[in-house]
């Protein structure tokens, strides 16, 4: 078996050492017994004996070099070939020995080398101090690393921004681990920005996380929101209106909680933002179909002003209390209809079916939309009389034909003639059902029907006198 062949199930091997079976657990064993108790190649095995993490409080890297069942080979010198990151490809240290520390572990002061936070990749080669032609798997092994970093986070800033952007947002900064204390209100309309920075705190450049959320839990149904930030500008920027489908239109308290993480992160955090997040909807319900009647105060009261409700309205209202936010969601639409009694001065309203109304600060106004009054129609006598001139010329024709007589004898008795007429004559009645009673869809949809037959009866007709006439004229 060549070396590069007896390499690969050396590596195979290795990579397949956690067995549940006590069968399997024997053939592993006896395979890698049998590669390292030989008189022709022995594998050398170089893996990592230290935590994968690297950090200024634990800036070793320590390897073990060994046969394939972590028996010592003799003394080495163990060589750091190259250190890459791999991310930037950048190379941090070349040529950087090992320090043993015993007959198979050796160590290296990685943070030495300043490397900045990230994975790393070590190629790592060993040499033994009497050469030993059997050892194979000397150079080129690969080990990985990762440096991590503290983080702190600056410029927090919470605020409330319309999403039209009509005006500025109201912006309040919060110091870590602190929490907002000043009192926000935002509704459907309007977002909710959160911006805040990372900075790494052995050097002090900006960076981002990987996992940036922000945690909204309802304090009533423990229900838990999640929503992810932006990586490149660790912002937030969370449109109510459109992810009011997300709290399941669920009005309460909730808190707010940034969660920073990621794999080279040495603290993440769970910070409250805020500890409560009060949600207000006054909902909008006529009295005489409301099944529960609550009695409102003269005048509702909101931090930002109070108002008095629009006559003939009974509100559901929660109390606000002291909360760090305010954010007035959209609820779902809830059909009502109106009671057989009207409640409005239009008896138009009787089926009026409408959403729940939202107020915010002061009040909007209810409203209703109302289909102008037909105009009221003309007394029965000028609509008689009107009938009785459109069908004065139908009458003057039928007294001139029996007067004048009427001469049927060229009338052809063929199917397509009777056919042809009746169709016609089906069509006049449809007009005059369109009149009275059907409307224009039906309507075009019954002419579809009878103009098949009368286009064929009539082509019929027409051909049969066309032949006809012709046949006269050679005569």
């Amino acid at each position: 078996m060549s070396q590069k062949a007896l390499n690969k199930f050396a590596n195979y091997f290795l990579s397949r050492k956690h067995v549940h079976q006590l069968r399997a657990a024997y053939q592993l064993v006896s395979v890698i017994k049998t590669l390292t108790d030989n008189q022709f190649h022995i594998p050398v095995a170089i893996t990592l004996a230290s935590p994968v993490a690297v950090t200024s409080s634990s800036p070793n890297v320590k390897v073990q070099v060994t046969n394939l069942l972590g028996g010592s080979i003799g003394s080495l010198t163990v060589t750091a070939d190259s250190a890459k990151h791999i991310s930037s490809e950048a190379i941090v240290l070349s040529k950087k020995p090992f320090t043993a520390k015993d007959s198979s572990t050796y160590e290296l002061n990685f943070m030495q080398a300043k490397p900045v936070r990230g994975f790393y990749k070590i190629i790592i080669s060993a040499k033994p101090s009497k050469e030993d032609k059997k050892l194979l798997g000397l150079t080129g092994a690969e080990v990985e690393v990762k440096v991590t970093t503290q983080v702190s986070i600056e410029n927090v800033e919470i605020g409330v921004a319309d999403k039209d952007q009509t005006t500025a947002a109201r912006t309040t900064k919060v110091q870590y681990p602190g929490k907002a204390s000043t009192v926000f209100e935002a509704d459907y309309h309007q977002k909710i920005i959160v911006k805040f920075q990372l900075k790494d705190k052995a050097d002090g450049t900006k960076m981002s996380a990987h996992q940036t959320f922000l945690k909204l839990t309802n304090q009533k149904t423990n229900q838990e929101i999640i929503f992810v930030a932006d990586a490149a500008s660790n912002k937030f920027d969370l449109d109510i209106g459109s992810s009011a489908g997300q709290f399941g239109h669920l009005s309460g308290k909730y808190s707010m909680e940034l969660i920073i993480g990621d794999a080279v992160i040495e603290n993440p955090f769970s910070w409250a933002l805020v500890s409560k997040v009060w949600y207000l909807i006054l909902l909008a319900i006529p009295v005489r179909h409301s099944p529960t009647i609550i009695s409102p105060s003269p005048r509702i009261h909101t931090p930002r002003g109070s108002f008095i409700p629009p006559s003939g309205m009974m509100y559901l209202r929660n109390r606000p209390s002291l909360s760090s936010m305010e954010i007035f969601l959209p609820t779902p639409p809830v059909t009502m209809t109106w009671p057989t009694e009207s409640v409005a001065t239009d008896k138009a309203l009787k089926s009026l079916s409408f959403p729940e109304y939202e107020y915010r600060n002061m009040p909007n106004l209810f409203l209703c939309h109302l289909f102008r009054e037909p105009e009221k129609r003309p007394a029965a006598v000028v609509s008689t009389v009107f009938t009785f001139l459109v069908l004065a010329p139908v009458l003057i024709l039928v007294l001139l034909w029996m007067k004048i007589g009427v001469n049927v004898s060229n009338f052809p008795m063929s199917l397509s003639a009777v056919g042809f007429h009746l169709c016609l004559a089906a069509i006049f009645g449809l007009y005059y059902l369109y009149w009275v009673e059907l409307n224009m869809f039906q309507t075009v949809r019954y002419l579809g029907l009878l103009a098949l037959p009368t286009f064929i009866f009539g082509n019929r007709l027409l051909s049969g006198i066309a032949s006809k006439r012709k046949g006269e004229k050679k005569v």
